[in-house]
């Protein structure tokens, strides 16, 4: 019995740190689709620019990182714009990761975004896991 009490501590102390460590749960597909939208609607191209995901094949051609820079730029130029019209926002609720068939590392995640001035905006944002285990926004 004190073997048993031994090993089931020891296994419970290490799932608790095992835990702790992933960054309190900033490394999942729901983390990065709410600060995507967060920062859209804040306006922090750099930040927002820095999530998206590339291809190795697309990081080679060029003009292509250029092209997506730009895009996202003005995509989130007119997102804070939105923001700002309806009084900020309030509160963004995020769903559950629906992996898209036969791919553990797509998929997508449903986020409400609630504005101060009571509207309200839905979106399914496109995620992907990385080689080195980061989630990405998916284009």
């Amino acid at each position: 019995m004190k073997t048993f009490l031994t090993r089931f501590v020891t296994i419970s102390i290490i799932s608790l740190l095992a835990a702790c460590s992933s960054g309190g749960g900033e490394n999942t597909p729901e983390a990065a689709a709410k600060k995507f939208i967060e920062k859209s609607y804040q306006g922090d191209a750099d930040e927002v620019i820095s999530m998206v995901y590339l291809s190795d094949k697309d990081k080679e051609q060029a003009g292509v990182k250029e092209m997506v820079d730009g895009k996202v730029k003005a995509g989130v130029a007119k997102e804070k714009e939105k923001a700002e019209k309806r009084g900020g926002v309030s509160e963004i609720i995020v769903g559950e990761f629906k992996p898209f068939p036969n791919s553990e590392n797509k998929g997508q995640v449903p986020v409400e975004t609630k504005f101060k001035q009571g509207d309200n905006i839905k979106n399914n944002v496109k995620v992907i896991r990385t080689e080195n285990g980061d989630w990405k926004i998916n284009f």
